[in-house]
């Protein structure tokens, strides 16, 4: 490549995007224990009554979500990086 013709716009856009079960898994991850995180973080700043709550409905949301979202996440990123190294082969 020669640098006089080098320009940032004249690149093409890569030819993988990033798995939707990825992005899924993520905002599973977020909204499964997003509650429990704000209840727990609300307690230890003394912005609620009891000092020390015991949170069940966000507990069980959360330990219901953070299995699926992780393995949802993972396969997600083995997709993207399959998708990644097969976009950038070299034969």
């Amino acid at each position: 490549m020669n640098a006089q013709n080098y320009s940032p716009t004249t690149q093409a856009a890569p030819q993988w995007r990033t798995s939707k079960l990825l992005w899924i898994g993520v905002a599973i991850l977020i909204v499964g224990t997003g509650p429990l995180t704000v209840i727990c973080a609300a307690a230890s700043m003394g912005l609620t009554s009891d000092p020390n709550p015991n949170p069940i409905g966000p507990g069980l949301l959360a330990g219901l979500c953070v299995p699926v979202g992780g393995i949802m996440t993972i396969f997600g990123a083995i997709i993207t990086c399959n998708r990644w190294l097969t976009a950038n082969s070299t034969t």
